[in-house]
């Protein structure tokens, strides 16, 4: 083996090793933002034999959760460590690619600096929620970068054969992330400036365009067949193309997305200033080369700096395409920012080296390198710091959902937190893994309350959310409440839904659950009609009452309180038994059972407790009297109405004196436009309290 090729495999090895070194400190965390409990759980439903879009809607490209179930057929069910592993050893590739495509294009020193710099990016340039986690912006870079590698490689050759390779590579790039299609775009950019450059060569390059597009055409026709097969074609372009271009992007007005155009560059400066400052410079050194290599033929065409200008531009491109400001939009801009940073660097090394015949010029040059080195150091110290390395809040309702299922269980989420099937690792037993598609809410765009989502529904939607139910009823209901914009979809106003719940379904309350404002609706036992033990005697730790909320479309209910130890709560009407629910016997009893708010006063209902050794029973509770005692009406309180909303009181004192809101209620304004505002006393508008931060918290936000 010769020296070089050694030298080759170590700066490879040493490539692999940093970026997985960069990442280990934080390695336990599981999960970092909810797009990674998306696709975690579309990949596990694959591997159940689930067809992605036809049981699995979500509007991503279909690689990436079919990526993951590979891994996860390797690793082990739901093993995040794995994918992340995984990751960072394709980005430490990557960065080697980096450096290739730069050696092939004629300026190895560039390549070698812009790999180091990849590296260091790659953590640094994203938000502490989406460095890490394993999104599909990140297997776009990947695929692209291995696509250019591929391109540059093929150069030396044009021609169809040489061409298929970096095309497919794109291709695949294509069905992670729509977007991907902007880079693929800048090689054909490239070849008709070789073809302007060189006449001689155009049939060549035109043969090696045909081949690019081929190659990229065997993945996106075999993924077209394999949906067509399973009846789920239509299914597949509806997700990934028209409710993209129809729905998704529209959402967000043209003006702001092409404002989001500039986040990458503030990422860069939040994220590493002295990176910034090089790529600010490389963009005015590339973007005079490129120009001057236009008018000057008799110089080699600088391939290398219009596949520089080109990536970044496509990688900005795709960041205004959603409007959305998400750092993981800007993983595409990582390459092409590395090449630029390096391209300066490279510049720097060659005044630094020994034989630079100017001494002041090699001395600042190298201090210049030293400082960069420097800095990069204070910058991966500062962001190692932010990370928090820690999986809160959502694992416990994992566990809890765990507690009340078995592995074999489906459950359904309402609301949008697709961790919640991660941590529990419960598979949906419809095909929307969360609600988005049937209320309309299109992240984070309508969240107001005025506005109305229904023109954002998946036509047909809510049939086959219910058909599915039906279907494969879930054991398990987790509702989120309020959370990422919810409060305007609570689930007991889906009239169907809430009837489904009200026959089938209790609630088990937990003190965890409650206090992130999850609500779980577990699925009644089975359960003959038998008569009430007469031998039972009343215990006063069993305790059946009546309970009602304030909220909109929450009809009374049946409280059943007892302490820990109980496998299962039957409820009996008339001393018959009507309805059981099964319970973990590590938490207290805390059960809300529905009943018909027109039982006939006089009604005995009574609570049986079943441990493992005894059943105990309560005293009787009269729910008709106690649901006949209830007003219909809403508390006495101010309403605020704006054409057919009606905003109900968040808070109302009824002992009497003068009612005061809560301090943490201040007033503030409502509006409809600029033009129309009305005050009134609410908590801040929901754009600016219901999540544009996706830390996985569920929020103690409550709105009526």
């Amino acid at each position: 083996m010769t020296r070089a090729r050694v030298l080759t495999l170590f700066f490879f090895a040493a490539l692999l090793f940093a970026a997985w070194a960069l990442r280990a400190p934080f390695s336990a965390r599981q999960l970092w933002n909810l797009d990674e409990g998306v696709t975690f759980t579309l990949a596990e439903q694959i591997r159940a034999g689930d067809v992605l879009y036809r049981d699995a809607a979500d509007h991503r490209g279909p690689l990436v959760p079919y990526l993951k179930a590979a891994i996860f057929e390797i690793a082990g069910s739901w093993n995040a460590h794995a994918v992340h592993l995984a990751l960072a050893l394709l980005l430490g590739a990557s960065a080697f690619a980096v450096w290739r495509i730069a050696r092939r294009l004629g300026d190895s020193l560039t390549g070698m600096a812009a790999a180091v710099v990849f590296t260091a990016l790659s953590f640094l340039l994203l938000d502490k929620y989406d460095a890490l986690a394993a999104h599909n912006g990140w297997f776009v870079a990947v695929f692209s970068t291995f696509g250019f590698a591929a391109f540059a490689w093929s150069l030396v050759r044009p021609g169809f054969l040489t061409a298929l390779p970096a095309g497919f590579l794109f291709g695949c790039g294509f069905l992670c992330k729509q977007p991907a299609l902007l880079d693929f775009g800048v090689t054909w950019v490239l070849l008709a400036l070789l073809a302007f450059r060189h006449p001689a060569h155009r049939r060549a390059y035109l043969i090696h365009f045909v081949g690019l597009l081929a190659g990229a055409s065997l993945p996106v026709a075999a993924s077209a067949a394999y949906y067509a097969a399973h009846g789920a074609l239509h299914q597949a372009l509806y997700y990934t193309f028209t409710y993209n271009t129809d729905i998704y992007v529209p959402a967000v007005p043209r003006l702001e997305r092409l404002a989001a155009m500039a986040d990458p560059f503030a990422l860069l400066w939040s994220a590493s200033p002295i990176l910034f400052v090089l790529t600010l410079a490389a963009a005015v050194s590339l973007l005079v080369t490129a120009t001057r290599s236009l008018f000057s033929a008799h110089k080699p065409f600088p391939i290398l700096v219009w596949l520089i200008l080109g990536w970044s531009a496509a990688g900005l491109l795709s960041t205004g395409l959603s409007g959305r400001h998400f750092a993981h939009y800007s993983a595409q801009c990582v390459p092409g920012f590395s090449l630029a940073a390096g391209w300066i660097l490279a510049r720097l090394l060659r005044f630094a080296h020994p034989r630079s015949p100017i001494r002041a010029r090699r001395i600042a040059s190298s201090a210049a390198i030293a400082a960069v080195a420097i800095a990069l150091v204070a910058d991966y110290t500062r962001r190692a710091r932010e990370m928090d390395p820690v999986d809160r809040d959502v694992p416990a309702i994992g566990r809890l959902v765990q507690s009340l299922t078995t592995p074999r269980d489906r459950i359904v989420v309402w609301g949008y937190f697709p961790e919640i099937h991660f941590f529990s690792q419960r598979l949906p037993a419809t095909r929307f893994l969360y609600s988005n598609f049937v209320t309309g809410l299109v992240p984070w765009t309508n969240l107001d309350p005025l506005i109305d989502t229904a023109d954002s529904v998946v036509p047909g939607a809510n049939d086959l959310l219910l058909s599915d139910w039906d279907r494969r009823p879930p054991a398990l209901v987790v509702d989120t409440g309020a959370s990422r914009g919810y409060s305007k979809f609570p689930l007991l106003a889906h009239p169907a839904l809430a009837e489904r719940l009200r026959q089938h379904y209790a609630q088990i309350a937990s003190a965890h659950a409650d206090r992130l404002g999850v609500r779980l609706f577990h699925h009644l036992a089975p359960t003959a009609d038998e008569p009430l033990d007469g031998d039972l005697i009343p215990d006063p730790s069993i305790v059946l009452s009546g309970h009602r909320t304030f909220l909109r479309h929450e009809p009374p209910r049946l409280h059943v309180s007892a302490p820990v130890g109980a496998l299962r709560v039957d409820l009996y009407a008339n001393h018959r038994r009507i309805a059981a629910v099964d319970h973990p016997p590590s938490e207290p009893v805390d059960v809300f059972f529905f009943a018909d708010p027109a039982t006939p006063p006089g009604t005995p209902f009574h609570a049986v407790v079943v441990t493992a050794d005894r059943s105990i029973a309560s005293g009787p509770f009269d729910f008709g009297a106690y649901a006949q005692s209830l007003s219909d009406e809403r508390p006495a309180g101010p309403e605020f109405r704006i054409d057919r909303h009606t905003f109900t009181p968040l808070f109302v004192d009824t002992s009497g004196g003068d009612p005061k809101p809560p301090p943490s209620t201040p007033p503030l304004e409502t509006h409809r436009s600029h033009r129309n505002r009305l005050p009134t006393s609410r908590r801040p508008p929901l754009s600016r309290i219901l999540p544009r931060s996706r830390d996985g918290g569920l929020g103690p936000v409550r709105w009526l």
